[in-house]
């Protein structure tokens, strides 16, 4: 597979990305040394390699090790100087953009058949959770990905109008109720998705360990549901250039009615304890 060369994530690129661009940047030795890092804090929370988490694992135990993993790499000064670096690479400094700390994901082999973890499959769009339309997504596996286990996206789907449940999502409530990643159950958290699958067909990278995906908020995406013989870690990091949100900038905003600004949050640095 080819890759475009290394760029920074400037404007023409953002303006790119905002009007449907997903372009997939080769690894790097900083991103490496990130996987690397997610990775031993994984095998750590889960009692092994994290490509075989699902077979230590049930469905409850699972959630409760990707917890415990979320909440260390919550408090990970290491991870955030890593994340830092792999920023720098693409010109992005905390002067210039609102950068959200790295987020650890974590898609089981059949957890899409799971009654307790299907909603985690649902189709969304990042703005539905009051992400800025000028935010963009960075998307790092811990392993190899292909197309039948990656993240799935629908750039046809950008600029038409998807029925959906937004309408119902307020960040201030949604925080008070946990929030992202808290790791609290039965919480009356809202999860808006589309409610109807889109016709426009699916655009699912295959990308080696390390590699870097960059997308807009505002592109509908969602897990690949897999039956491969590996569980799929990922770590993500929402990116918003002061500029373009400033000036009105950003990805097409077609069928939002969610209320707030989840970017208002945005803090790289480590916390003491997990913040959501």
């Amino acid at each position: 597979m080819s890759y475009p060369r290394a760029t920074g994530l400037h404007a023409s690129l953002r303006a790119a990305i905002h009007a449907g661009a997903c372009p997939v940047l080769a690894p790097t030795p900083r991103s490496q040394q990130l996987v690397a890092h997610v990775r031993a804090v994984v095998a750590a929370a889960f009692g092994g390699t994290p490509e075989t988490a699902h077979q230590r694992h049930d469905v409850h135990t699972f959630f409760v090790a990707l917890t415990r993993a979320r909440q260390a790499l919550a408090r990970d000064h290491h991870l955030t100087a890593l994340t830092r670096s792999v920023l720098a690479e693409l010109g992005v400094t905390e002067h210039a953009f609102a950068i959200d700390r790295a987020r650890l994901r974590g898609v089981a082999p059949g957890a899409h058949r799971e009654p307790i973890t299907r909603d985690a499959y649902a189709l969304h769009r990042d703005t539905w959770y009051a992400n800025p339309r000028a935010q963009i997504n960075l998307w790092i596996p811990l392993r190899n990905v292909s197309a039948r286990d990656g993240l799935q996206l629908f750039p046809g789907a950008l600029r038409r109008a998807l029925p959906n449940d937004s309408a119902a999502f307020d960040y201030a409530a949604f925080q008070a109720a946990g929030g992202f990643q808290s790791g609290r159950v039965g919480t009356p958290a809202v999860y808006p998705r589309a409610l109807t699958v889109p016709s426009a067909p699916a655009y699912v990278p295959a990308m080696p360990c390390a590699a870097r995906l960059l997308f807009s908020a505002a592109q509908l995406h969602g897990p690949t549901p897999h039956d491969e013989a590996e569980t799929r870690f990922s770590v993500d990091v929402r990116v918003v250039a002061r500029l373009d949100q400033r000036f009105g900038r950003g990805a097409p905003s077609v069928d939002n009615a969610s209320r707030g600004d989840a970017s208002r949050n945005y803090h790289l640095t480590a916390v003491a304890g997990e913040r959501t």
